[in-house]
Parts: structure tokens; C-alpha cells; sequence
């Protein structure tokens, strides 16, 4: 599973490869912590990489 975080003014997007950090199980004193791994980037750099490769597209013979 994935999620995804987008930050408040919603130009950092962030890919969250697991769904929640902490197991909860019935009893508050036996939580499990696993670790997570997060992959963001800002709006603008997407963009700027798009235009990238759109560039290149239209240079293509």
C-alpha cells in the first residue's frame, strides 16, 4: 500500500510507502513502531521536469 501527503499550501507532494507508522493494538502499552519511507518533491521541480521532456518530444524526429 501507498499514501500520499501533500503539504499544506499543496506545492510539496510526498509518497508514503507505508499506510500509518504506529500499530495500535487494544492495549495502549503494547504498540509496535515500524518505520516508514517518505519521497517528496515541490510542485515546481515536477514541472520544471516536465517541460523537460516535453521539450524533447518535440524534437523528436
Amino acid at each position: 500500500l501507498t499514501n500520499w501527503a501533500v503539504s499544506d499550501p499543496g506545492n510539496i507532494f510526498c509518497l508514503i510507502d507505508r499506510p500509518y507508522a504506529v500499530n495500535t493494538f487494544k492495549n495502549f502499552k503494547n504498540q509496535t513502531v515500524q518505520s516508514a519511507m517518505a519521497v517528496c518533491i515541490d510542485q515546481a521541480d515536477i514541472f520544471a521536469r516536465f517541460n523537460d521532456i516535453a521539450a524533447q518530444v518535440e524534437n523528436c524526429p
